[in-house]
């Protein structure tokens, strides 16, 4: 119906000059894509080309940059981030966006919301702050508050309480003075959040929910509603409260029915599905995650799928049932395989769109052409399923290969430790620290009992241990510690008593399974998990849970 009054409008334009005709025209356009957002069917992505188009053709930046703005607005939408930001740049580059700082700033936020949607949470934070920096220039309060929402919930995401606190606080203080019913009730929820997470004072807590439950209730915002629920269900799950735990992802559930807002019904009925199996009830449990995996594949929630489907593997190995555990690992690696070619999934998807506008617009009149359609589905299918297949079996092949490097690696790692220890007793026993053996050069009577020392009284687990310490201990000097390390280990003095602080994670690896990684790493010496990370992968050709994983088999 849209396009008969868009054609007409379009031959009366016509009598204009063409530069004039092609900026009405892209007006048009933008203009009916505005009005019916936030739809992102097939005709609002086609209007959206033909009037990127027209603003091209008539060289006005502002049409075109107008062009690229709803054109990432669309694809956000729609859930294509990354090609939502890809267009919002375009937008940002453009001559229009560097002499309007409204639109600087909007742009900046929503590339920030783009980068928060993905989990790019430095880049989202980056151009939060940017867009902030505008507003604060310009002296747009209430844009400041709207962003400081945003980075208000980005630190809570980090885990970084007290700055996500202030910007809410900030954002609040305006908000308070010009009320805004729906910004008012998405500040409380986040401060509940917040709250939550930061194990706050409970009236805080309730305070914050009643606050948040008012504003959302008043605009009836149900998806802000829903979340709410959640939240409170986390919340009661934290203190143990687990009977109010079910009443909320109930109410939750009962309210996305009411209202048709499913989006985040597969999170819900997984948590029921981990209640039930922390209970025991193994069959209820079973079916609430099979309820999730068919929510999350109706709204193509991947992550969801996953999810789900590894709680469906581990009741299957409660329960002892290979077939289920097996089918789950199955789908989870085709899943899996999905999410590394995000990309050309995305690209798929966006081709997908222009092929169903095509389709609308060209009707088959021809059953011969229909058939031929359907043979070259068929034989898509075909292709896509054998795809699949070789994928799936390279990746059990590839993870079954390493697996068993993993081990061999271990078994190497094994015999040098056992090696290392009889060493060890050798030179104990041959009371090495006072004996300065004939035939031996200077140098390697003092990486002798350099050995010793480190070994007998373990100086290497102190994380603070300079060369200079054992130069003193030796009454030597750090020039010849340091020369006859090299000489005789064929390194620097950190790579040095790494080995040994490596070596005496394996031990401790072995000999306490209870230990977590920081509690070894400390008990070695080591400072932090990244030097102990790259110093176990070079001297073990492992990592440390990779190590202990092998270990535990």
């Amino acid at each position: 119906m849209l396009k008969y009054p868009i054609l007409i409008i379009l031959i009366l334009l016509s009598l204009q000059s063409p530069a004039q005709n092609w900026q009405d025209s892209s007006s048009l356009y933008l203009n009916s894509i505005k009005n019916n957002l936030p739809s992102t069917d097939s005709i609002q992505f086609l209007t959206a080309e033909k009037a990127e188009q027209f603003a091209q053709k008539s060289g006005n930046d502002s049409l075109l940059c107008m062009s690229w703005y709803l054109r990432g607005v669309l694809y956000y939408y729609k859930g294509y981030h990354q090609a939502s930001n890809s267009y919002y740049f375009k937008a940002l580059h453009s001559p229009e966006a560097v002499n309007e700082p409204n639109l600087q700033y909007r742009l900046l936020n929503n590339i920030g919301i783009n980068y928060d949607m993905l989990g790019e949470y430095n880049k989202s934070l980056s151009y939060y702050q940017k867009a902030l920096e505008i507003e604060q220039k310009t002296e747009n309060t209430e844009g400041m508050a709207q962003v400081r929402i945003n980075i208000g919930r980005l630190y809570r995401v980090t885990k970084d309480y007290k700055k996500s606190h202030k910007n809410l606080m900030l954002a609040l203080e305006y908000y308070k003075k010009n009320p805004n019913d729906y910004y008012l009730g998405l500040i409380y929820q986040n401060l509940n959040s917040l709250y939550i997470d930061s194990f706050s004072d409970k009236n805080e807590i309730t305070s914050s929910f009643k606050q948040a439950l008012y504003f959302y209730e008043k605009i009836g915002y149900s998806r802000g509603l829903t979340e709410l629920f959640h939240n409170q269900g986390d919340y009661f799950r934290n203190t143990g409260q687990i009977d109010s735990v079910y009443i909320y992802i109930e109410k939750a559930l009962n309210f996305n029915e009411k209202h048709k807002t499913h989006d985040n019904n597969a999170q819900l009925l997984l948590d029921l599905a981990n209640l039930h199996y922390n209970k025991g009830a193994l069959i209820k449990a079973l079916q609430y995650a099979h309820e999730s995996y068919q929510s999350a594949e109706e709204k193509k929630q991947i992550h969801q799928q996953i999810n789900a489907l590894q709680k469906i593997a581990e009741i299957g190995l409660k329960n002892n049932d290979t077939r289920t555990v097996f089918d789950a690992l199955s789908r989870i690696n085709i899943l899996q395989d999905s999410l590394f070619r995000e990309d050309k999934t995305q690209a798929f998807a966006e081709m997908s769109i222009l092929y169903d506008v095509k389709e609308k617009n060209n009707k088959i009149e021809k059953q011969e052409l229909v058939i031929k359609n359907q043979r070259i589905r068929e034989s898509l299918l075909w292709l896509v399923s054998i795809f699949l297949g070789i994928s799936l079996i390279s990746v059990l092949l590839f993870l079954r290969f390493r697996h068993n490097k993993l081990r061999q690696l271990y078994q190497k790692n094994i015999e040098l430790l056992e090696e290392h220890e009889k060493n060890l007793h050798y030179r104990l026993s041959d009371n090495i620290t006072t004996i300065i053996k004939e035939g031996q050069s200077e140098e390697e009577n003092l990486f002798n009992r350099l050995q010793s020392i480190l070994e007998e009284e373990k100086l290497f687990t102190n994380s603070r241990l300079q060369i200079n310490d054992l130069a003193e201990r030796l009454s030597s000097n750090q020039k010849y510690i340091s020369r006859t390390i090299n000489q005789n280990f064929g390194s620097n003095f950190n790579d040095y008593l790494n080995s040994y602080r490596v070596d005496e994670a394996k031990k401790l690896i072995l000999a306490h399974k209870h230990l977590s990684v920081d509690q070894i790493m400390h008990n070695c010496g080591f400072r932090s998990r990244s030097t102990f990370a790259a110093a176990f992968k070079k001297f073990s050709g492992m990592t440390p849970g990779e190590f202990r994983k092998i270990a535990d088999e």
